[in-house]
């Protein structure tokens, strides 16, 4: 399947080739699969796909912090997690592995022996047989109770979720460790194996430290309650021998106050602290007990994302093995499985309220239903397994030899669809796991901020992202010890932060963003902003040039990055020799033989940190830009230029009083990024000249409007002419339109042979809507046109398929906010707003192609001053939908609820609305039907606040 398809995905080969061998095993062993070789199966399999994703860089938010804590045993936030953070000390002392490596280790383990703890609940029943209405235990090996409880134990290794946090320092694998190993103890006392009296004890003992590990754990007191109304009843002795291993598991809690002291220079934790902080009393606002009701919409988000785990099929047999665990066996043991479902479904629900009910961003509201996940795979599991249990009872009959075959011939079948789940989740989930190439950029962020030249003792105020590498940094290797690293939680805590340091007269600089800083002064100090420079940037007599009548360019610093990454640092130097009337943004494109080859989104200065009106007469300023080359870009050298232009303007301001609006800086030498792979991988051939090797295309467009198109080309052994051209073909297959091939520096006859470039193709869309595919066909000769070899193995054709793309009227929706993404409708409920009351605004979005990053919506309340007097700003969906989960064509409903500030004055106010990302605070430009940048958000309503 994966030799004959039209795209290639390298990771589908390995997973169909150790599949189909493990199915072949299976299928061919008279015995079936051992339990032990079951449980090392389970277990070892899952850690060695983990391995390689295991980053040995820093992480972010709390994978930096567990990171950066269980090494030194310090504490962690609220709740504390103190049993992680004795298991993270011990991964931290092995010999071998970077710090970071050593304690994301842990996750992994945890996680491998999750998968090994399910299929030893799900297996719990392999050496069972009915006989006289009663369960026996028998020495012969089931031919399918222990594979299925294999697949169904692989599936949650290699479940979304469970994986992404697998590969990370995080809590949530060991939750799923504890779950699964909650679930093998029941199973045990469900299936005999075990007396209830025997079975509370070290149900006890583990809801303890579950708890110790992640306060939602306690529901796993839902899986004990069985054991406490089963017959015969659990002795006093029992109970009691519960309640104390159980107490003796949250005993770990006393870590907490017994360390910090030592972490919080001698510092005494009070009760009332402690509870607090063991609570998480201060997220309380997040908890919204009644969402379930209030909100509908939260049950959207935690339908998908069971969905997304095992995906419709495994659902419907969830939802069958949680129906057999209610009907199936003899009156005892039907007892039991039904207290065991009931106790099962229980937990399940209170971990779906807690999602429902508690608002916070992903990737956290993702992971904490991961225990649910377990449950849900065991369901899954359970469906199987007792269909196992019939299969046997006919063969207790006189034809005993014909239903062992029919029951082998469905065995196969059975494991092969069964197969198909782990399979699916392998071949979809892991090539979108990269936590590695994150870190290694983080960390060259944070070598190259760090080799600045910083203010002795300064204070760097830094956001989630940017914090961890400099830390990292900072105390591990030992690079600028002098530094003050501060991170917060809001906005007004950086703020006050910001001004008590000015005021006590530290140097202070911002790795995050805040508005309003003109007041102070900014200036760029390499990717950070100083605040109120205490050293100004040095003044140049003679400037390069003068654009308009008031701003000069003093002098710039452009160098390639010292890590070798894909781009280059750029500092320009501003004088102002007049008051700046414009609110100008910096734009800055690169040039060959006067061509325009690539132009960055403009920006305002420093980083947006501030505005050119602002500036007095004689300021100079330190303007950094992060140039970052795009993949397409061909080897070769280019000019770089810089032009200032007002904002969403197409006329920049004059250079040294001519009509040329940019100025040229120096060249530069690029080299191909070959890198860095786009989102879909193919493998067609050209005239036997020329491979496809890779592209990404846009699912949606619109009419007669612009789409960009990036392919990977490589070079095979034979020269190519040119490269092949782009066509568009309409649903009766007829070629609607064609787009010439690009201008590139170069003919691909010049390339080496195997060299290998990515090229940029800018095609306009068919004026008439509807669904077409781009096509990509051989350039054509004065006696026929070249042809083309779709995929291994296919026969030869004119044209080779990218991908289809639904072509939308060019009035669809309410803005196009950079070709990214369509603001299809915007409702706001502002009726007789008062000032501090609430607004509630609905956005419906739709997404026009795959996204890289995760940008943020801003939803912004502009007064009759232009002032603003409410804001919102978050991921999708209170958080939950980050975009970089977004498919083409996707449509999200995306409310918010924002208050009017207090000291809000009558007048009419406008809501705006807009996107970002975080990491360089850029905005997505909303574009017309042309494409040309009209400006940076949108106006969804109005309102007024009476007197």
């Amino acid at each position: 399947m994966d030799v004959l398809s039209g795209s290639f995905q390298p990771w589908r080969g390995p997973v169909l080739l150790l599949g189909g061998l493990g199915m072949t095993l299976l299928c061919v062993v008279p015995c079936g699969l051992s339990r032990r070789a079951g449980f090392v199966i389970a277990v070892a399999l899952p850690l060695l796909i983990y391995l390689p994703d295991l980053s040995p860089y820093v992480g972010r938010a709390d994978t930096f912090e567990f990171q950066i804590v269980a090494p030194r045993l310090g504490i962690a936030h609220p709740s504390g997690y103190p049993l992680y953070i004795l298991i993270g000390k011990l991964f931290s002392l092995l010999p071998f592995g970077t710090g970071a490596w050593r304690v994301n280790l842990s996750s992994a383990v945890c996680a491998a022996l999750a998968s090994g703890a399910l299929f030893l609940a799900l297996s719990e029943r392999a050496h069972e047989r009915m006989a006289n209405g009663e369960w026996q235990t028998t020495k012969l090996a089931s031919p399918i109770q222990n594979p299925v409880a294999l697949l169904a134990a692989l599936t949650l290794a290699f479940s979304p979720t469970l994986w992404s946090r697998a590969i990370e320092a995080e809590v949530y694998a060991l939750n799923a460790l504890l779950t699964a190993s909650a679930l093998w103890i029941v199973t045990r006392w469900a299936t005999g194996k075990l007396q209830a009296q025997q079975a509370l004890p070290f149900m006890g003992l583990l809801t303890g430290l579950a708890v110790a590990s992640h306060i939602t754990l306690g529901a796993l007191v839902f899986l004990a309650l069985p054991l406490l109304v089963a017959r015969p009843r659990p002795t006093w002795r029992a109970l009691l021998g519960a309640v104390g291993l159980g107490l003796a598991g949250l005993a770990l809690y006393a870590y907490i106050p017994l360390r910090w002291p030592a972490v919080n220079n001698g510092e005494v934790m009070t009760f009332d602290h402690f509870l607090r902080f063991v609570t998480n009393a201060e997220s309380g606002g997040a908890l919204h007990l009644l969402a379930f009701i209030q909100d509908p919409a939260r049950w959207t988000l935690v339908f998908r994302l069971l969905r997304m785990q095992v995906g419709w099929v495994g659902l419907a047999l969830a939802a069958v093995g949680l129906g057999r665990l209610f009907l199936n066996g003899s009156a005892l043991w039907k007892s039991r499985l039904r207290m065991l479902g009931a106790g099962t479904l229980v937990a399940f629900g209170a971990w779906v309220w807690f999602n429902l009910s508690f608002y916070v961003a992903d990737p956290d509201y993702s992971a904490f239903l991961i225990p649910a996940h377990v449950i849900l795979i065991y369901w899954l599991g359970a469906a199987s397994s007792e269909w196992r249990v019939k299969n046997e009872r006919i063969g207790e009959s006189a034809n005993k030899r014909i239903t062992f075959h029919a029951s082998r011939i469905t065995f196969h079948v059975l494991v092969t669809l069964l197969a198909l789940l782990p399979l699916s989740r392998l071949w979809i989930t892991g090539p979108g796991l990269d936590t590695i190439t994150e870190g290694r950029a983080d960390e060259a962020w944070g070598q190259y901020t760090l080799q600045q030249p910083l203010a002795a003792n300064a204070a760097i105020l830094a956001d989630s992202e940017k914090f961890p590498p400099l830390y990292y940094l900072q105390h591990m290797e030992g690079l600028r010890p002098d530094l003050e690293l501060v991170m917060l939680f809001d906005e007004a805590q950086y703020r006050a932060a910001l001004e008590s340091r000015l005021a006590q007269g530290q140097p202070v600089y911002l790795a995050r963003y805040l508005p309003g800083l003109d007041v102070y002064g900014v200036s760029a100090a390499g990717p950070l902003v100083e605040v109120a420079p205490s050293s100004p940037a040095v003044r140049t007599e003679t400037p390069l040039a003068h654009f308009g009548d008031a701003l000069a360019l003093c002098s710039f610093r452009l160098e390639a990055d010292p890590a070798g990454r894909a781009l280059h640092h750029l500092t320009l130097v501003w004088q102002t020799e007049a008051p700046v009337s414009d609110d100008v943004e910096i734009r800055i494109r690169l040039t060959s033989a006067e061509q325009v080859i690539w132009e960055r989104a403009a920006t305002r200065p420093v980083s947006g940190y501030t505005t050119t009106q602002a500036w007095p007469p004689g300021a100079v300023i330190a303007d950094y830009h992060a140039l970052h080359w795009p993949a397409w870009l061909a080897p070769g050298d280019y000019t770089v230029e810089v032009g200032v232009f007002p904002r969403f303007a197409q006329t920049g301001l004059p250079v040294d009083g001519t009509a040329a609006m940019w100025h040229p800086l120096a060249r530069v030498s690029l080299l191909a990024d070959v890198n860095r792979p786009l989102s879909q991988r193919t493998h067609a051939l050209f005239d036997g000249a020329l491979w496809l090797a890779g592209a990404d295309v846009p699912g949606e467009g619109y009419a007669s409007g612009p789409i960009t198109i990036d392919l990977t080309w490589q070079r095979g052994n034979r020269a190519p002419q040119a490269l092949p051209e782009i066509r568009w073909i309409d649903a009766a297959g007829h070629s609607a339109q064609t787009a010439a091939s690009p201008s590139i520096n170069g003919s691909p006859a010049t390339w080496a042979p195997g060299e290998r470039r990515t090229v940029r193709y800018t095609v306009v869309a068919p004026p008439e809507p509807g669904r077409y595919v781009l096509a990509v066909s051989g350039q054509p000769s004065a006696v026929s046109r070249s042809m083309a070899r779709c995929g291994w193995m296919e026969r030869l054709r004119e044209a080779c398929a990218l991908g289809e793309v639904n072509v939308l009227p060019s009035n669809v929706g309410l803005a196009n906010f950079g070709n990214q993404v369509v603001l299809l409708d915007a409702t706001l409920d502002a009726s007789a707003v008062p000032a501090g009351g609430q607004l509630q605004v609905e956005l419906r979005w739709r997404g026009l192609r795959a996204w890289e990053h995760d940008y943020t919506v801003f939803v912004q309340v502009v007064g009759p001053d232009s002032q603003l007097y409410g804001q919102a700003d978050s991921w999708p969906v209170q958080g939950a939908r980050p975009t970089s989960g977004w498919a083409a064509g996707e449509e999200v409903a995306d409310p918010y609820r924002l208050y009017l500030k207090e000291n809000a004055p009558p007048g009419e106010y406008t809501v705006i609305v807009g996107w970002y990302l975080l990491a360089d605070m850029s905005r997505l430009p909303l574009v017309d039907a042309n494409g040309q940048t009209i400006g940076d958000y949108y106006a969804v309503g109005h309102f007024t606040v009476g007197e």
